[in-house]
């Protein structure tokens, strides 16, 4: 199963964005390729475990939300809905069960 997180803190408006596009690329992948989505709330201010990937993602820092980790790959700020959309089409074109495309 790939790893594949949203790492995102509540109230941030971008993070809000990235949510709304991963409810509709999420229903449309496999299970072992959704995108697991992680509020850093709990860990940042609490300590509490969330994911050892996100856990050790968040220990070395970023500065900007959200923040995404794909197959390995980081992908940290924030970009418009539009482009999200667009970028997480063409990462998981193989994996899609519906064709974006044909709409």
């Amino acid at each position: 199963m790939e790893t594949n997180l949203l790492i995102y803190r509540t109230g941030c408006e971008h993070c809000l964005e990235y949510l709304r596009i991963l409810d509709k690329v999420n229903v449309q992948l496999p299970l072992d390729k959704k995108i697991r989505p992680i509020d850093s709330f709990e860990f940042e201010n609490f300590n509490i475990p969330i994911d050892p990937v996100a856990e050790k993602l968040v220990q070395e820092g970023f500065d900007a939300y959200p923040f995404l980790f794909l197959g390995g790959v980081p992908f940290q700020g924030g970009s418009n809905a539009e482009q999200l959309l667009k970028m997480l089409l063409r990462f998981f074109k193989d994996d899609l069960l519906y064709n974006y495309n044909n709409q």
